[in-house]
């Protein structure tokens, strides 16, 4: 049976894939179904699928970026993309990457079937071809790698605690580990906010990674790239008579990444530097600050390497700036109030930028923290009407390619300038169609006795608040529209038909023809039988 993973953000979208095939029948199995890029990833890690169906965009990364990373855990999986619009640019890219169909959405059930025939077909050849040795082979190979990265992978998530033992973690992580030093230092590339495509290939994490083996793998006893979201995290083990000539090689390191910089379409590179430690169980340290030092890019620049950067107290000052500003934000947030909100966040970024203890890392937390509050301000009152989770996502893939205080304020404050945009239209959106449909109601009974109270209650509003919606969206009052629409008609029937003046009261709903011509002479300036006289 073939492994089968479907992922795509809409539950009820997998479901529909699920049950649209009996898998079973074409030699398959769904091992399992993901509604984000980080859960089809680990998917992929436990199951090994043969083949990976997947929207075109996931929480936090794109169809190619999660079909890269797929394949980098197990090179010969077969992928469909399904999309909702059709795009002939994106399904080439698509082919590039080894997709091996592009289906579009609604999903033709023959269509599909057919296309889940051909990847059976090929898979069958496939593993015709390769001996069992040599899957047995592969899969050890593929195993290595995968629990090589792991370890750095644990380190930097904070979740390995038991690395003391250099033989336990030699025989767990495939590694060859001796004593002396050990150290982790991160490369962060930088694209600007908006990433094109060509920075999205895994030609660049290759290019980069050889780089990386080139200059430093001949002077470490052992050396582990793991690469995620435009970072490198780097750990290698070196005896000390090379840690002169290693800290050498990565200002090496540092130069030739720079002069390549404009191949690989990136803006800026910035090296973060752990200590040294000469005990394993001390690299979660080293990673630590190698990760706050590339932070710190922020405040001191980039195209450098940065180090020194140790463990910190937060400042007591920040949480004061951020709460005040928080109530500010959120009282702006609610009254949909841009210029407000846009106020607030500029007076938030002088006061950040005025408190010169603030460290990098600092700054990109607080941000983050103040956007989820924007988040759950909107959740709290209604107002989010998409994914929040995938906003966010978003966001911190933006804010994580801005590299001065200035870029990383102004992204804050243009996503969330532009989910209140969004909101305002949909309000506006929301509030013009009971509006149109009671303007729609007036014009087809304008000839009877109709009354606000009548209209308001066919709006689905009370009177006062139904008044005053009105008023707002067409610049004029009930009573106003619906005296524009009865003399309007009252102009074309005397216009256009020999009816009296009474008869013409009647049809324009009015029932006392005094008041009617009245009315007339006090809007025309002169009464029905002389508009009769001068215009028909």
């Amino acid at each position: 049976m073939l492994k089968v993973i479907i992922v795509d953000d809409e539950a009820k979208v997998c479901q529909l894939i699920y049950h649209l095939i009996d898998w079973p029948k074409k030699g398959m199995v769904v091992a399992g179904i993901a509604l984000n890029g980080v859960d089809a990833i680990e998917l992929v890690r436990n199951e090994q699928p043969d083949l990976m169906i997947t929207d075109i965009q996931m929480p936090g990364y794109s169809g190619l970026e999660l079909i890269k990373m797929a394949k980098r855990e197990r090179p010969d999986i077969e992928c469909i993309i399904i999309s909702g619009f059709s795009d002939f640019d994106y399904a080439r890219k698509a082919i590039k990457y080894g997709v091996e169909d592009y289906l579009l959405k609604p999903i033709n059930r023959e269509e599909f079937s057919a296309t889940l025939d051909k990847i059976k077909h090929n898979c069958d050849i496939r593993n015709e071809q390769i001996t069992k040795e040599e899957k047995t082979r592969l899969q050890i190979e593929s195993s290595m790698k995968i629990m090589r990265k792991k370890l750095i992978e644990e380190i930097q998530k904070g979740q390995e605690r038991n690395i003391s033992s250099l033989n336990k973690v030699n025989e767990r992580y495939n590694y060859t580990f001796l004593p002396g030093y050990f150290q982790m230092l991160m490369i962060k590339l930088d694209y600007g906010c908006k990433r094109g495509e060509k920075n999205d290939s895994d030609v660049l994490e290759k290019a980069v990674t050889q780089i990386i083996l080139k200059i430093l793998e001949d002077r470490c006893i052992d050396l582990e790239i793991y690469y995620e979201n435009s970072r490198f995290l780097v750990l290698y083990n070196y005896d000390n008579k090379n840690r002169d000539i290693l800290n050498e090689k990565i200002q090496s390191l540092l130069d030739e990444l720079i002069i390549q910089k404009k191949t690989f379409g990136i803006i800026k590179i910035t090296i973060g530097m752990g200590r040294a430690v000469e005990n394993l169980d001390d690299i979660a340290v080293s990673c630590n600050q190698a990760m706050a030092a590339v932070e710190e890019r922020i405040r001191v620049n980039t195209d450098r390497i940065i180090e020194g950067i140790g463990e910190y107290p937060y400042s007591t000052e920040i949480p004061y700036i951020t709460g005040k500003m928080n109530k500010n934000l959120e009282r702006g947030i609610e009254l949909l109030d841009k210029q407000e909100v846009g106020h607030v966040l500029v007076t938030f970024e002088k006061e950040l930028c005025e408190y010169q203890q603030i460290r990098g890392r600092e700054i990109v937390n607080t941000l983050k923290e103040v956007y989820r509050n924007v988040i759950l301000t909107l959740k709290k009152n209604a107002m989010l009407f998409v994914d929040g989770e995938k906003l966010r996502s978003v966001f911190e893939l933006e804010l994580d390619n801005c590299t001065t205080m200035d870029s990383m304020c102004r992204c804050l404050n243009d996503n969330i300038t532009v989910i209140l945009q969004k909101i305002i239209e949909r309000k506006s959106q929301e509030a013009a169609r009971p509006v149109r449909e009671s303007k729609k109601y007036i014009n087809e009974n304008y000839m009877r006795s109709i009354s606000l109270e009548e209209v308001s209650s066919i709006a689905g509003f009370n009177p006062t608040y139904f008044s005053s919606l009105f008023k707002k969206e067409t610049g004029t009052t009930f009573m106003e529209y619906l005296l524009e629409i009865r003399l309007n008609k009252a102009k074309e029937l005397l216009k256009e038909t020999n009816l009296s003046v009474a008869a013409i009261c009647e049809r324009v709903g009015y029932t006392d023809l005094k008041h009617f011509q009245k009315i007339f002479k006090r809007e025309m300036e002169v009464s029905p039988n002389q508009y009769r006289k001068l215009y028909s």
